[in-house]
């Protein structure tokens, strides 16, 4: 799916909105959510995106096409290695974390490449 300029705009800027004011949200919508026809529907066990799961859709939407490999760690990853935490707790350490993951990662990453080019 193609988002023009205006409909990214409006799509990241709910996002943005709703993970700053996630608990006003959940509080007002409860468990009802609305689907792509417009009608409200009762979801069960859906539970809304986490704070750095937000930030990795908002980055995924803005990137596009553009990227031809990406690697996307998730609260529930870490709740894997760690299932005593809450998600919460998981995402929270995800975002402290962040920036050596991805350095990390790139470095290995260099070395994956580099060994299957050979």
């Amino acid at each position: 799916m193609k988002l023009n300029a205006r409909e990214l705009g409006t799509v990241l800027a709910a996002l943005r909105y709703f993970q700053a004011n996630k608990d006003d949200a959940i509080e007002a919508l409860g468990n009802e959510y609305f689907t792509a026809s417009g009608e409200v529907e009762r979801v069960e066990g859906i539970e809304p995106l986490t704070a750095g799961e937000i930030d990795t859709l908002c980055e995924n939407l803005n990137l596009g096409d553009n990227e031809t490999v990406k690697i996307v760690w998730t609260a529930e990853d870490i709740w894997t290695l760690k299932p005593k935490w809450s998600l919460e707790k998981c995402d929270k350490w995800l975002m402290e974390n962040r920036k050596a993951i991805q350095d990390r990662s790139i470095e290995l990453g260099w070395e994956v490449i580099e060994t299957l080019l050979l």
